[in-house]
């Protein structure tokens, strides 16, 4: 797991360096919020990771329009909203188990 929130924001450095994230992970977890949406940083990071074959996991952390998720109408997100939360923190956990399953077992 890599978070970027060390990163100095607006840097050459910091873009090469999610830019290699990117490039070297087999699975993305997608924050959705309405600011995520709007984020052309996002868009862009969320276009390399789709672009170089990184299976993306999408996450509903706040209100929005849960029908349009990324901009793909009937994406299946993980929704992790106010109540939803503890509850559906266990989907999350089992998506990300058979992304790693998968990178461990290819022939499957």
């Amino acid at each position: 797991i890599w978070l970027d929130d060390a990163l100095e924001h607006g840097t050459r450095t910091r873009q090469q360096i999610i830019k290699n994230v990117l490039v070297n992970s087999h699975c993305m977890v997608a924050l959705i919020s309405p600011a995520s949406k709007e984020s052309k940083v996002f868009q862009k990071e969320l276009s390399y990771a789709k672009s170089n074959k990184s299976r993306v996991i999408p996450v509903m952390i706040d209100s929005g329009d849960s029908t349009n998720a990324l901009a793909l109408p009937g994406i299946h997100f993980v929704d992790l909203r106010g109540d939803k939360l503890d509850s559906n923190l266990q989907e999350l956990a089992e998506k990300i188990q058979e992304r790693i399953k998968d990178l461990k077992n290819p022939d499957l």
